[in-house]
């Protein structure tokens, strides 16, 4: 299973690696009893010991405390972080629920039924990070269902298929983590990347494959409803695809113009000021903590002073933060995290004003308060997955000696 890194190992790489889940919204205020609309993971097998319950998806468990979800019923277990601790599950749902070994929703899984018991299987047990609620054409059941995009290890739409209802920015390069064929036939259990021949797209939006993760390099856009066989230079040879993407580069799922579901964070009164990075300005500190309490990404900073910049620099005066989205300094992130950073990105834009914000820049996007009416721009100071800002959220406030 993927592993945090500590920030304080990075500092020099321009941000820390930890990303977190926001709360979810209470189920009964998480009260540690199972109850009728919840799912439920246990402590211990056969439905015992302390159980946690909820009722949303959650892409990620949170690996301590304060942050973390914990089991919070009586019992064996009680307080311990749920994530790589739990061995059984209820299902008190109307709905299938799927368990993941990785966090967004990746790597080895287990369904169960709505209204189902069961303990998790063998990888899954005290290895699970995250769950996601819904049909199983959401839960990447190897059948290309209507909505779904789909990767075949075969030409022709034959072998093994692998089906997704979101863009992915890196299939990943191995097992347990990596995006795998799921359906029967030849090619089952390979990894998606540079591995697939052919595709169907079952969505009603164009999508375009890459060469390249972080929808970079050669590519190839499949209109909605459309099947075909990979181009030369792409068959055997992708890594990502992106649903809404006409080839330009744009229209990427999730809708970057989505703010999510955060509150209007207060109005931003700090004074204008320059200190020294690592420190944070007093407008940072204030940006930092709305984000915090508001979205529930706990993971910015503004890290150690540049050498290579300008001494008056948004982050060398402690005026710019840097969110850490993906799993580690340096990775793509996956479609769940992406999806997380778009909300995050967009919430700074929505209210910038009240915040402070002058510029906000996310998966090769730029948003600035100079050129709002511009909207995203595509971002060219940088290229990467750490200088394209693919791996993080980078904002920044006015400084005293100006953007």
């Amino acid at each position: 299973m993927l592993r945090r890194v500590a920030f304080a190992a990075l500092a020099g790489a321009l941000l820390s690696v930890v990303f977190t889940a926001s709360p979810a919204s209470a189920a009964t205020a998480r009260n540690g009893v199972c109850e009728s609309g919840e799912f439920c993971l246990y402590y211990n097998s056969d439905q015992q010991g302390s159980v946690s319950d909820f009722d949303t998806s959650i892409s990620d468990y949170g690996d301590s405390q304060p942050s973390c979800y914990e089991f919070k019923g009586s019992g064996n277990g009680k307080g311990v972080c749920v994530k790589n601790n739990a061995a059984a599950v209820w299902n008190r749902m109307s709905r299938p629920v799927t368990v993941f070994y990785n966090s967004g929703y990746a790597g080895t899984s287990q369904t169960i039924a709505a209204g189902g018991k069961a303990n998790l299987k063998s990888g899954l047990k005290n290895e699970n990070a995250a769950h996601r609620i819904g049909s199983p054409a959401a839960a990447r059941d190897g059948v290309c269902n209507d909505d779904e995009f789909c990767l075949y290890y075969n030409s022709d739409q034959a072998g093994s298929v692998s089906d997704f209802n979101t863009s992915v920015s890196n299939y990943g390069d191995s097992q347990p983590s990596c995006y795998e064929f799921k359906g029967s036939g030849n090619g089952q259990g390979v990894c998606v990347k540079n591995n697939a021949a052919s595709v169907w797209n079952r969505t009603d939006k164009p999508v375009t494959v890459y060469y390249n993760s972080g929808y970079g390099g050669t590519n190839q856009t499949f209109a909605a409803g459309a099947k075909g066989n990979l181009k030369s230079g792409l068959k055997n040879e992708n890594a990502a695809h992106r649903i809404g993407d006409s080839g330009g580069g744009g229209g990427s799922d999730p809708d970057p113009g989505d703010p999510g579901p955060y509150p209007t964070p207060p109005e931003n009164t700090q004074p204008s000021q320059a200190v020294r990075a690592p420190e944070a300005s007093a407008r940072t500190k204030f940006v930092r903590t709305q984000i915090a309490e508001l979205t529930g990404e706990k993971h910015c900073y503004v890290g150690d002073f540049r050498p290579g910049e300008s001494a008056t620099s948004n982050h060398n005066t402690g005026n710019a933060l840097d969110c850490t989205i993906s799993n580690a300094i340096g990775q793509y992130p996956n479609s769940a995290q992406e999806a997380q950073g778009w909300k995050l990105a967009n919430w700074l834009k929505k209210h910038a004003v009240r915040l402070d914000v002058r510029y906000v820049i996310w998966d090769g996007k730029i948003w600035s308060v100079a050129r709002s009416s511009e909207g995203w721009r595509n971002y060219t100071a940088g290229s990467g997955v750490t200088g394209g800002h693919y791996d993080h959220v980078h904002v920044s406030m006015q400084n005293p000696y100006g953007d």
